[in-house]
């Protein structure tokens, strides 16, 4: 039995995912910025920092899974600890982020730092 996708194919689907991404995140913001608030811009935004951050995540679980081989317990371990490290700190942007949308100020602009 032959492969369902081969490797080029899979490549090119995780370079056009995050192009594809970016003009809908585009379109969100172009669609919500004539709502009132931040809110809606700020998701807009979010949603499409996504599909890049997968785009940039896909070359990475390839070298990881590639270095330390597809099914082996070190390869899930490597890769879980990545993903929960990005989803994490990601999390932490988002509630600052969205905290700041709500409370209707730039992010940063208390004082503090803008990075997390």
């Amino acid at each position: 039995m032959g492969e369902l996708i081969t490797r080029q194919q899979a490549d090119a689907l995780f370079l056009a995912i995050p192009v594809l991404g970016v003009v809908a995140a585009v379109v969100a913001f172009a669609v919500t910025r004539t709502r009132s608030g931040a809110r809606p811009a700020v998701a807009a935004v979010g949603w499409g920092a996504l599909p890049v951050l997968m785009g940039l995540l896909w070359p990475v679980y390839n070298a990881i899974a590639d270095r330390l081989g597809l099914d082996t317990v070190r390869n899930l371990f490597a890769v879980l600890a990545l993903f929960i490290t990005v989803g994490a700190a990601g999390g932490a942007v988002w509630a600052r982020l969205t905290a700041d949308a709500e409370a209707g100020v730039a992010p940063g602009a208390d004082g503090g730092d803008a990075t997390v």
